[in-house]
C-alpha cells in the first residue's frame, strides 16, 4: 500500500487509522451538514469577517453543535467526551481546526490550540471553545490568544 510505505508504517496501522476516522467522524459528516473546503478558500473567508462577527457565529452554534453530534453518535454528554472526543478527536484530528497540547484532568487543566489561520481564527476559536464549555458544562475559563494560538484554562 502506497500510503503505508510513504508514512513508514504497516498497512494495518493505515487501515486502523482509516477505520477509526470513519467510526468517530466520517460517518456523521453527511448528517451534520459539514462542508469540506480547501484551506486557502476557508482562510480567505475567515479573513473577510470581523472578530465580532466570527465570535457571534461561534457563540450561536458551539454548544448546539456538540450536543447534536453527541446525540447523533449516541455519546454521553460528559466532560471527558468534550475533552477527549470533541476537542481532540473531532476538531483537531478529523476537522484539522488546530493542533493542540493539553495538560490536566477532566476537572481542570489547560489547552493550547495552534493553527496557521490568523488572528480572526483565534477569535473564532476562543468564542467557540468558551461557548462549548460554558453551555452545557458550566466551566470557569480564562483565555489568551495570538495570531496563531489560543491558550485557555478550564475548571468544572
Amino acid at each position: 500500500m502506497e500510503e503505508s510505505q510513504r508514512a513508514s508504517v504497516s498497512e494495518n496501522i493505515v487501515a486502523n487509522q482509516v477505520l477509526r476516522k470513519w467510526a468517530v467522524f466520517s460517518r456523521y459528516v453527511e448528517r451534520q451538514n459539514i462542508v469540506l473546503l480547501n484551506r486557502r478558500i476557508f482562510s480567505r473567508l475567515v479573513k473577510k469577517m470581523s472578530d465580532s462577527e466570527l465570535g457571534e457565529v461561534a457563540r450561536e452554534l458551539a454548544s448546539r453543535l456538540v450536543i447534536d453530534l453527541f446525540d447523533l453518535a449516541g455519546i454521553e454528554t460528559s466532560r471527558e467526551n468534550l475533552l477527549e472526543y470533541y476537542l481532540k478527536t473531532v476538531l483537531s484530528d478529523c476537522m484539522h481546526w488546530y493542533t493542540y497540547e493539553q495538560k490536566g484532568t477532566t476537572e481542570s487543566g489547560n489547552f493550547v490550540l495552534r493553527h496557521d489561520l490568523g488572528s480572526h481564527w483565534s477569535a473564532f476559536l476562543r468564542a467557540f471553545v468558551e461557548a462549548t464549555f460554558q453551555g452545557p458544562f458550566q466551566a470557569e475559563m480564562s483565555f489568551r490568544a495570538s495570531d496563531d494560538s489560543v491558550f485557555f484554562t478550564y475548571s468544572f
